[in-house]
């Protein structure tokens, strides 16, 4: 339902000919004002939108050329669309006059209603097209100003909670560390493994903790978009994954991959989760071999990886991408159960899908397909690392925190570097 009824104006000095195109125009469901002159008409035009203006050229004191000329060259009525009505020759200077001064159309006179009524028609179902986009634009506007909202919102909460949540898991952790560290003489073995037991287990909670967050930020990353080469995020994960890759033995080949529009520590987090994935649930009577290959099609990107892990039952496909539904017990295999969901959460933010082809002792294949698209964005800027490196040994250093547990932690870890 449109907020604006259509409104035509029509220009006459001859009330009879007023008369007659109100008749014609009665059935178009429109709401119908006329003038008789082209001052009267520029008043109406102060204080009404109108869809179309159907305007006498020949009236006294200010015909309709001088009132067109008027009408175009006002801001705020320079598109209003004129038809002239005349009953002048229509010889090719007069017409060129018309076009020139700003009118659409002519109709002569005699006036023959179903020529009127077929393009006043055309003008109203312009103007609704036109209002209803209008008012599209105005809802996509405020949606786009409330996702915004939301995310600053989803922003400030991760940030909280991650603090929230993670400061007691950590506090938890460095107080069972000093205890192996400070009391390990008077401590039995079993001690000593329930305190090692802790302090994994706080470290899961850890990783569940930024496995939830990171979950939770992906619905932001369109605010941070650029051009990004998806070679350098692969390389930037493999370098990320050095240590896993080793002790595994992982043999990590790939195609030349291209460039896209995205988010580049979303994409690089892709890249890390499906080759770390790749990398746990691998077969251990066999090397694993990942191979990143890429194929492009008219409309799209794709980025397969495949590799010669474990594999599983193609039925559960779909269960994989779920948050927190695992296909093996969770004491033969480490995880969060969050990676691939954050996986398939990040490329549909970009535009894209992700799908799986598995086979049970022969490995996976992860399908990402990407929509081919041309928007140019400026790079990301990213903050430098700090080289502390050359630091002096007898330089001060103040910690300024609320928390005692965070003063003797960074302490003992200074410390030992200064050491």
């Amino acid at each position: 339902m449109l907020e604006n009824h259509p409104i035509i104006l029509i220009v006459d000095d001859q009330e009879k000919n007023l008369h007659a195109m109100r008749r014609i125009l009665d059935g178009l469901d429109i709401e119908i004002i006329t003038a008789n002159s082209g001052k009267n008409a520029l008043k109406i035009l102060l204080h009404k939108t109108v869809f179309l203006i159907l305007l006498d050229v020949q009236m006294p004191d200010m015909d309709g050329f001088e009132t067109a000329e008027i009408i175009i060259n006002n801001p705020a009525t320079c598109n209003v669309p004129i038809i002239f009505l005349t009953a002048i020759s229509k010889n090719e200077d007069f017409v060129l006059k018309g076009y020139q001064t700003g009118a659409v159309d002519y109709i002569s006179k005699p006036i023959n209603s179903e020529i009127v009524l077929s393009k006043v028609k055309i003008f109203k179902d312009l103007w609704i097209s036109r209002e209803k986009l209008e008012e599209s634009n105005k809802l996509l506007a405020e949606k786009e100003k409330e996702l915004k909202r939301s995310n600053e919102d989803l922003e400030e909460f991760a940030r909280v909670t991650s603090h929230d949540l993670k400061a007691p898991v950590r506090h938890m952790m460095t107080l069972a560390e000093f205890l192996l560290e400070d009391y390990s003489d008077v401590l039995d073995e079993e001690g000593k493994i329930n305190l090692s037991d802790m302090i994994k287990a706080g470290e899961r909670m850890r990783q569940l903790i930024d496995s939830l967050l990171a979950y939770s930020q992906v619905d932001g990353l369109l605010q941070h978009f650029s051009e990004i080469d998806l070679n350098m995020i692969r390389d930037e994960a493999i370098e990320n994954l050095s240590s896993h890759i080793n002790e595994s033995g992982a043999i990590i080949s790939s195609e030349t991959l291209p460039c896209m529009s995205g988010n580049r520590d979303f994409m690089k987090q892709v890249f890390q989760n499906i080759l770390s994935n790749a990398i746990k649930y691998r077969d251990n009577e066999r090397p694993i071999e990942i191979e990143i290959s890429y194929l492009k099609e008219t409309d799209a990107q794709i980025i397969l990886f495949k590799d010669t892990g474990i594999g599983f039952n193609q039925k559960f496909a779909d269960k994989v991408f779920a948050p927190f539904k695992r296909l093996v017990a969770k004491e033969d295999f480490e995880g969060t159960g969050i990676g691939l969901a954050t996986v398939k959460k990040i490329v549909e933010r970009h535009g894209g899908s992700i799908s799986v082809k598995s086979e049970i002792g022969i490995g996976s294949e992860f399908k990402l397909c990407f929509p081919i698209g041309e928007n140019d964005f400026q790079a990301d800027e990213f903050i430098p690392e700090v080289d502390t490196s050359n630091i002096a040994k007898n330089h001060s250093i103040l910690i300024i925190d609320d928390d005692t547990i965070v003063h003797k932690m960074l302490s003992r870890n200074l410390l030992k570097r200064a050491n």
